[in-house]
Parts: C-alpha cells; sequence; structure tokens
C-alpha cells in the first residue's frame, strides 16, 4: 500500500485531490481506493516528517498510532474504573499482542483502524451513561469515520456494531429510548464524516 498512500501524499501536497495512480491493478482512483488512505491526515503526518522518498512514513504512522493506542485504552480502562497502574498494565498487554505487533507491518490500513477502537468504546461508554452527549458523540464519530478513512472500513463497522450493542444493552440508568437514540446520532454522524 505504500506507493498507493506515496502517490496520494504527493498529490495532496501539490494541492490536488488525488485522482489516480497506476501503480495497482491497471490503474485506479487514489480517493476511491479506501486501503490508499488518501485523506487520512495522520498518514500525511508521517509523510510530513520524513524526507522524500518518505521510505520511513509508515514507520513514523505505525509508531503514532501505537502511541494513539496505547493512550485510548488507558482512557477506557479508567473510564471503567480500573486503577491507574492496571490501565497502564493494560495499555502495555494491548501493545504487546500478537496481532498489534503483526498488522502494522503486514497492513497497516487494518492497523490504523484498529487504534481507534478503545476510543470508539469509550465514546460508546460515555454515551450509555452520561447526561451530556456531544462531546462523546464527537469522539465516537471521528473514530468512526477515521476507520473508514485510514482504509479498513471493515473495521469501522465491527466497531460500530460494538458500541451500539455497548450503548443499548448497558444497564446505565440512562432510558432506553434515549440510548437507542444515541446510537441513531452516532450511526449519522459517523456517516456524515
Amino acid at each position: 500500500h505504500f506507493p498507493l498512500v506515496l502517490e496520494s501524499w504527493r498529490q495532496v501536497r501539490d494541492g490536488r485531490l488525488p485522482e489516480w495512480s497506476d501503480l495497482c491493478w491497471s490503474g485506479t482512483p487514489l480517493v476511491g481506493n479506501g486501503a490508499a488512505g488518501a485523506l487520512y491526515a495522520p498518514h500525511a503526518l508521517g509523510f510530513a516528517l520524513t524526507r522524500d522518498p518518505h521510505l520511513r512514513a509508515f514507520d513514523v504512522s505505525a509508531a503514532l498510532h501505537a502511541g494513539w493506542f496505547a493512550a485510548g485504552t488507558v482512557m477506557l480502562l479508567a473510564a471503567l474504573g480500573l486503577s491507574p497502574g492496571l490501565c497502564l498494565v493494560g495499555a502495555g498487554l494491548t501493545l504487546l499482542a500478537r496481532y498489534t505487533n503483526w498488522t502494522p507491518f503486514a497492513f497497516l490500513p487494518a492497523y490504523a483502524a484498529l487504534t481507534w477502537w478503545p476510543w470508539v468504546l469509550l465514546a460508546a461508554e460515555r454515551l450509555a451513561r452520561d447526561p451530556m452527549v456531544t462531546g462523546p458523540l464527537l469522539l465516537g464519530s471521528v473514530a468512526l469515520a477515521a476507520q473508514v478513512l485510514a482504509g479498513f472500513p471493515e473495521h469501522a463497522f465491527s466497531a460500530a456494531l460494538a458500541a451500539g450493542s455497548w450503548i443499548v444493552l448497558r444497564s446505565s440508568g440512562q432510558p432506553f429510548g434515549r440510548r437507542l437514540w444515541r446510537v441513531v446520532l452516532l450511526a449519522l454522524g459517523s456517516a456524515a464524516l
């Protein structure tokens, strides 16, 4: 995927919407090729921080996502009531898991999407429990949409199902109708992004 993302970055850098590349499948519209991550901002940061030919851009992006994954895990575990020490242990175990060590090298779009999962679940926990919804709704919508922009909508769909189930099934003191309405708002917000 690196050649596709590199070409996308070069076109965005030159002020154009990523249009076309002959680097894969005898030509493909980059903005329509999910795995190219043509409009995924964290990949752009990796390219902005490296020199042409940007051979280390995916290393920067993978490291950025690892930090994002760990931070989201800590925040989620803290929201679930774990102590700070256990939150750090949970983040460490998340980063040491076989899948999270193998995926960035084999398929960065899947890894980038996966790193948004703790943030989606954190938003779901807050949407199920908190009376105010603006912040959690925005967080959840961005976290779901980012998975699609990263190039792996399959993870986004699975995360949306998990978040929706979490919100609807969590006994949290919020009326069922309100929790159901929040699932609808989350779906509409992420689709809009």
